[in-house]
């Protein structure tokens, strides 16, 4: 699996991308790997939130990320509706 860190602003640190791989997924480790990377960042005590992107689409990455914590704060209507999510300490 794949966490990247693409920014931090204003107190934010940004997840730029997230990945499974797709012969791993169902076994839990898209959880482990959020749990440890967002109690990792919170451990810098200049980070109060992490926030990502997820497509509307994207139902099980959707599902992991709210049942991580994570809830929507805005909606950006792009050709492809996203959502960007963010969870604080």
């Amino acid at each position: 699996g794949l966490i990247q860190k693409i920014r931090l602003e204003d107190r934010n640190l940004h997840i730029g991308r997230f990945f499974i791989n797709p012969q791993k997924q169902g076994q839990g480790l898209g959880s482990q790997a959020l749990r440890k990377f967002v109690s990792l960042a919170f451990e810098n005590e200049d980070i109060d939130t992490v926030s990502l992107n997820v497509y509307e689409a994207n139902q099980t990455a959707y599902n992991l990320y709210q049942k991580e914590g994570f809830e929507i704060v805005q909606m950006v209507e792009t050709p492809i509706r996203k959502y960007i999510m963010k969870k604080g300490r």
